[in-house]
């Protein structure tokens, strides 16, 4: 009886440990997870768990993602932030976050995406930004994800042109006219698969964006304003 009450006694200090780690309006779950969805947050929370790999903070109210918020979550691989009017993410964020694998921030308010934005994210495999409806990408800003493997960009005002694929090592090109880059002035996402653009405002879509996602499986340009596509678009994509 008395190692019973012992066992029962160590088990109850256990648990009150980790129930006090947890943030408040959050629920610290089996298997590193925390649930902080639709707690009427208005930015992420202090006192996460530092081995916590998925988080949830959608259907919040968290209007700016700051760049201390993520600093110490260096095993997160799944956060999502969907839903919870997001119309800033401060540069350096995601810097910590060498191992997330899944990033969403569908349904935000977001405006401009820059190379900044997504540093740090070394091992980013999808990337969902849908219907952040005047949300842009600045030039280069692809360039710092070469793992992606899928992106899903429906109902944004993203304008898909080879300028995303510029190194953003690259500072010295300041024409539109990207005809004349040099080949080694540009990124090729040798991961992506899938990449959904229906319904964005992605007005062409030419050779030299296509050869430089030459491993690309399904393309979703659906109710898009593209005009015209050029002869043998996809001759270098076989699969």
């Amino acid at each position: 009886m008395f190692h019973k009450l012992v066992t029962l006694c160590t088990l109850a200090a256990v648990l009150c440990e980790v129930l006090s780690t947890c943030p408040r309006y959050c629920r610290c779950l089996h298997g590193n997870q925390v649930e902080c969805s639709s707690s009427q947050l208005i930015r992420v929370p202090v006192g996460l768990p530092d081995d916590t790999e998925k988080l949830f903070l959608d259907g919040n109210n968290i209007a700016v993602v700051y760049a201390e918020d993520f600093r110490l979550l260096t095993n997160l691989k799944f956060l999502t932030i969907a839903n919870s009017h997001v119309s800033e993410i401060q540069d350096g964020s995601f810097d910590a976050l060498s191992q997330l694998e899944e990033l969403n921030l569908n349904m935000n308010s977001l405006r401009l995406i820059k190379p900044a934005t997504l540093s740090g994210l070394s091992s980013l495999k999808i990337m969902r930004i849908d219907q952040n409806h005047a949300l842009r990408m600045a030039p280069c800003t692809l360039s710092v994800i070469p793992t992606i493997e899928s992106l899903n960009a429906d109902l944004t005002r993203i304008t898909f042109n080879a300028s995303l694929f510029l190194n953003a090592s690259i500072h010295h090109v300041t024409t539109p006219d990207l005809s004349a880059v040099p080949e080694e002035d540009f990124v090729s996402l040798d991961s992506l698969k899938y990449l959904r653009l229906e319904r964005a405002d992605a007005s062409a879509i030419n050779y030299r964006i296509m050869s430089l996602m030459p491993n690309i499986v399904s393309l979703n340009l659906q109710s898009t304003a593209i005009q015209s596509i050029e002869d043998r678009m996809f001759r270098k994509i076989g699969f």
